[in-house]
């Protein structure tokens, strides 16, 4: 390799690996953490849908069943 022959060529590897390393290290710690986040927050969302379709459904079945109430004592 031509980095290892010289002194400068070896201080230029090892102070690229010594950047390198680092960058790898955040970027993967970043990518876990945003990954994690997006995972609580899209199930989260799910939940908060799951309950307002569930109180939609209770209100058109009061609804329906104020209607057949009324129908009745018609």
């Amino acid at each position: 390799m031509i980095f290892t022959k010289t002194l400068k060529g070896k201080l230029s590897l090892l102070l690229l690996c010594l950047t390198i390393t680092p960058c790898l290290i955040i970027g993967a710690l970043s990518y876990y953490n945003s990954t994690r986040a997006l995972n609580n927050a899209s199930i989260s969302d799910l939940e908060h849908i799951a309950k307002n379709v569930l109180s939609m459904c209770k209100a058109q079945q009061e609804l329906l069943q104020d209607y057949v109430n009324s129908d009745m004592n018609i």
